[in-house]
């Protein structure tokens, strides 16, 4: 997971249901996000529901953990400043410059804040067979993917719904970093076919 947040390559990550695969793929988010070695992260889950799960749990990590929040309250100070209101972000500044927070069922921007690397990190969750094409915030691309757990047993055992899949990754979400740059990606899954 490191090397997929720091380096560009790709990377695949097998194993058993219930070794907890997912809360990995959350901490590699907040890593990669808090530390500002991405701008932009794709969250993909077989479900658009599972994806938005991933995003609602990292941010409750940024807004309520004790320790992250010594850590980074450059993240977690605006955040708990929402009070769980997310109107209230329009109107947050730091030191008289607005944060710019935007956090809904798909995205979450994080605060603007000057001199700080995760300033302005966006994570963003779709559901794998969502359209993911376009994903473009001002002249931010998506910078890296990480697809958690998109194979159940049905798909594994369909080879036509496994190179519809592959196609999927491959069209849609791989080329979400534009023409001329390779994204970073991360994917895990769970052995069954």
């Amino acid at each position: 997971i490191q090397d997929a947040v720091t380096g560009s390559g790709w990377y695949h990550v097998r194993m058993p249901r219930g070794h907890g695969k997912t809360s990995y793929v959350k901490g590699g988010i907040a890593y990669a996000l808090s530390f500002g070695f991405r701008k932009y992260v794709v969250a993909v889950a077989a479900a658009g529901g599972n994806a938005s799960a991933m995003l609602r749990d990292v941010f409750a990590l940024f807004e309520r953990s004790h320790t992250f929040a010594e850590d980074f309250p450059e993240i977690a100070v605006p955040l708990r400043a929402l009070d769980g209101k997310t109107q209230r972000a329009k109107s947050l500044t730091v030191k008289g410059q607005p944060c710019n927070i935007r956090v809904n069922a798909q995205e979450i921007y994080l605060p603007t804040v000057a001199g700080y690397p995760s300033s302005g990190g966006i994570l963003n969750a779709v559901g794998f067979q969502a359209n993911a094409r376009g994903k473009v915030r001002g002249s931010l691309r998506p910078d890296l993917v990480i697809f958690d757990d998109l194979q159940d047993e049905e798909l594994a055992k369909n080879q036509d719904r496994v190179r519809e899949a592959e196609q999927n990754i491959e069209k849609n979400f791989l080329n979400l970093g534009g023409h001329t740059k390779t994204i970073a990606a991360l994917m895990t899954s769970t052995p069954i076919e």
